[in-house]
């Protein structure tokens, strides 16, 4: 079968996770494992909503300001789409990810999550993890050279 019967979604040609689907289940913020699989194992078209076009637009002035506030600290910054790395695990599924910054000094290596959304208990457990993944995925690719595990901040 080549789609979800239910929802008439195209199939993937193997299993795909992205950190973000991930973390919410880390965290406890979603218990519903109809919904990772789904995700998972099929093509969901993404929104386009408004209301997430202003959400992109915010975010990436919030990312541009911590970037630049980085550099004037004297850090080299990666941003977002370069950042982008892909493992394929053992079982054939690939995790791909693409954290917010990378910023690299002579003394360390930090991998930064900028949130814009609402601050609660929830979302906090759920962005930790996140960064988290992102921070155990850098050395396993080399993300920017790193060959140890990096700090994590989420902003």
């Amino acid at each position: 079968m080549n789609t979800f019967s239910c929802f008439d979604l195209p199939k993937r040609n193997k299993l795909f996770f992205h950190p973000s689907w991930l973390a919410k289940y880390l965290s406890g913020q979603s218990t519903c494992p109809l919904a990772l699989y789904t995700l998972a194992n099929f093509k969901v078209p993404s929104e386009s909503s408004p209301e997430l076009l202003q959400y992109n637009a915010i975010h990436r002035k919030a990312v541009a300001k911590v970037e630049q506030e980085y550099r004037a600290k004297g850090y080299e910054v990666f941003v977002e789409d370069s950042n982008q790395f892909w493992i394929s695990t053992a079982i054939g599924a690939t995790l791909s990810g693409t954290p917010d910054l990378v910023a690299l000094s002579s003394q360390e290596s930090k991998i930064i999550e900028v949130k814009t959304g609402q601050l609660s208990e929830e979302n906090q457990l759920k962005d930790q993890a996140q960064l988290e993944i992102y921070m155990a995925c850098a050395p396993k690719v080399g993300l920017h050279g790193m060959q140890s595990i990096p700090q994590g901040e989420l902003i």
